[in-house]
């Protein structure tokens, strides 16, 4: 099967069906004899899954926000090859055409987004009276280019740093997260 390649959505790897099914299994870990406390995946069935969108339902519902017969459904998981990585690995990504809590995505995002523009503004701000540029939030790959440039030519980088949190959210304990 042809699957798009993560770093570079155009090009298409080829992976055996078998392999592909196993790299899920490994990540979803549903069968294995170790006991986990805390998992992040638990599996369902269709009873629970239909429990699962009248809870979210009513949940949207206390916010005023509405979710419509037609985009009822929970996210499934797929996964795309790092092939940027030596060895090559996986991303994970749980996504859905259709799901019930994608007004609520629509309304989280419009919010941070303007958390995002008053951070980029005062950071702007802060940069014209210290010439220090602390904040950078990679839209288009162009500015970061040019500013690489401009450091090169004068040769002021002291030091570069790249960081990927690979694990970030998957790490990080249930019980120690805020719950509503």
């Amino acid at each position: 099967m042809g699957c798009p390649i993560d770093k570079a959505a155009s090009n298409v790897a080829f992976v055996c069906k078998r392999f592909y099914a196993s790299i899920l299994l490994k990540e979803l870990d549903l069968y294995s004899i170790n006991s986990n406390d805390d998992p992040t995946y638990i599996s369902i069935s269709e009873t629970l899954f239909d429990e699962i969108i009248i809870n979210q339902k009513k949940e949207l519902g206390k916010f005023g926000i509405t979710a419509t017969d037609e985009s009822e459904g929970l996210p499934s998981m797929y996964w795309t090859p790092k092939k940027h990585k030596v060895p090559s690995k996986a991303r994970f990504i749980v996504a859905a055409k259709r799901c019930t809590i994608k007004p609520l995505a629509k309304c989280i995002t419009a919010i941070l987004k303007r958390f995002q523009t008053q951070i980029a503004n005062y950071n702007a701000s802060s940069q014209s009276y210290s010439n220090i540029n602390s904040f950078w939030v990679v839209q288009i790959k162009e500015p970061v280019v040019s500013a690489m440039d401009n450091l090169n030519i004068k040769n002021k980088a002291r030091q570069i740093s790249t960081y990927d949190f690979s694990t970030l959210y998957t790490k990080i304990p249930h019980d120690k997260l805020n719950r509503l």
